[in-house]
């Protein structure tokens, strides 16, 4: 992701926030089902991380790629 599109999803823009989540949402589910054996946690885990990262979108940084910083969130 560029750093351009990083400084529109601090802003808030929703289009670079869904194209993240359609880029890894799938990772990040595998990543909580490999963990749980369980799909509906997985799920649940999946959607809380990505609330926890538009909340504190605020606080990313252009230092860590979206994937370092999407899986701080999940873990």
């Amino acid at each position: 992701m560029s750093s351009e599109n990083l400084l529109r999803l601090k802003d808030g823009n929703h289009k670079v926030f869904n194209a993240i989540y359609d880029e890894w949402h799938r990772k990040v589910f595998y990543y909580f089902l490999q963990k749980t054996n369980d799909e509906n946690a997985a799920q649940e885990l999946s959607q809380q991380t990505f609330i926890k990262f538009w909340k504190y979108r605020s606080l990313l940084t252009l230092e860590h790629t979206i994937e370092q910083q999407l899986f701080q969130k999940a873990r």
